[in-house]
């Protein structure tokens, strides 16, 4: 369980979530259905990974509930308000809110984030509360 929803994956390789909808708790905009092998929630946004390497996410848009992973997908999770994924290619990417850690390559408006290269090499990740603090 994350801030506001849980997820839970059924041994029939489907997924049920519940909590706060705008966190995660509604899934009418996924599909949970089937091949589902991996699931969490972070603060306001779920990831599930699924069989054939993607990944379909949900919550809050600007808190990692939207991004496209179609494809490549080994490892994903959410923390508060960002959320990362490991590809098959050792490569990582995170979405989210960009002072959360959801931007990897850092701003110009936030100088004090600390930014890393995730291009290559990435054999594991993990998402925390806030990056900011």
């Amino acid at each position: 369980c994350g801030g506001g929803a849980c997820v839970a994956v059924k041994d029939d390789g489907s997924a049920v979530a519940w909590g706060h909808p705008q966190a995660g708790g509604d899934t009418s905009g996924v599909d949970l259905s089937s091949g589902v092998v991996s699931a969490m929630c972070g603060g306001y946004a779920c990831v599930a990974v699924k069989a054939d390497g993607s990944a379909v996410v949900w919550g809050d848009p600007a808190r990692g509930g939207e991004a496209d992973l179609s494809s490549g997908v080994a490892t994903a999770m959410c923390g508060w308000e960002a959320c990362v994924a490991v590809k098959e290619d050792n490569s990582a990417v995170a979405w989210g809110y960009k002072s959360a850690g959801g931007d990897a390559a850092g701003t110009s408006m936030l100088p004090d984030i600390i930014t890393a290269d995730i291009t290559s090499g990435v054999i594991a990740a993990a998402a925390g509360e806030d990056a900011k603090r």
